[in-house]
């Protein structure tokens, strides 16, 4: 092990055997930078993970029971898809549509949540609640 130190010592030119000693503990210093920086971003990840992939289901919860009869026995579904409202609501560029929501259903604006994706976004006006994160 000493001569190891020489050798190192003469390499880089350090004058004494003590100075490698130095230059050792300089070593285990990055080591303890390094594992506190991994650490660091281990607790990052984690912090990122607890925000953002929460379940907004919730659990638990008793089944509600309705008196209410359908309004029809057929349900149709029309949604567009990454339209823009300048294009959509305006009479000159979708008059047909227009009609159909004035005179024969219902309609109305769906806010977006992240991640804007089609499927998610079906989920969430279909089923009542907006999807779990980490099933995208």
């Amino acid at each position: 092990r000493r001569r190891v130190a020489t050798f190192v010592a003469r390499r880089l030119r350090l004058s004494t055997p003590r100075d490698t000693r130095i230059m050792h503990g300089a070593s285990q210093s990055k080591r303890l930078v390094v594992l506190y920086a991994l650490v660091v971003h281990l607790v990052f990840v984690y912090a990122t993970f607890d925000v953002y992939f929460q379940s907004p289901l919730v659990s638990g919860v008793e089944r509600a029971s309705t008196t209410i009869r359908a309004p029809a026995k057929r349900l149709v579904v029309i949604v567009a898809d990454g339209a823009r409202a300048d294009a959509a609501f305006t009479r000159d560029s979708t008059p047909h549509i227009q009609k159909i929501a004035r005179e024969l259903g219902r309609w109305g604006v769906s806010h977006a949540r992240a991640p804007t994706e089609s499927r998610p976004g079906h989920v969430a006006l279909l089923g009542g609640f907006y999807e779990d994160p980490s099933n995208i």
